[in-house]
């Protein structure tokens, strides 16, 4: 599928950019610097920040939430 996009892109037909202009809409990070770059709906990430993501997510599956973290995720409402 990637591979089907940037074709297209190469030959104009989405108006997006050439895969030479191509970034990590996270760090910034062109193309060309990364060893990956995946495609989603007008966005891209690279590996290196796919990698920090799922270290993240690692961390916060593993921590225990406490009343507090609760609260501090619950919606505001505008309740007081």
């Amino acid at each position: 599928m990637v591979n089907d996009l940037l074709r297209k892109w190469r030959t104009g037909s989405t108006g997006a950019p050439p895969e030479s202009d191509l970034r990590c809409s996270f760090c910034g990070k062109a193309a060309a610097d990364v060893r990956k770059l995946l495609a989603g709906p007008a966005v891209f990430i690279c590996d290196e920040c796919v990698s920090a993501c799922v270290e993240i997510l690692a961390r916060d599956k593993d921590a225990e939430p406490g009343a507090e973290d609760a609260a501090a995720r619950a919606p505001d409402r505008g309740q007081s």
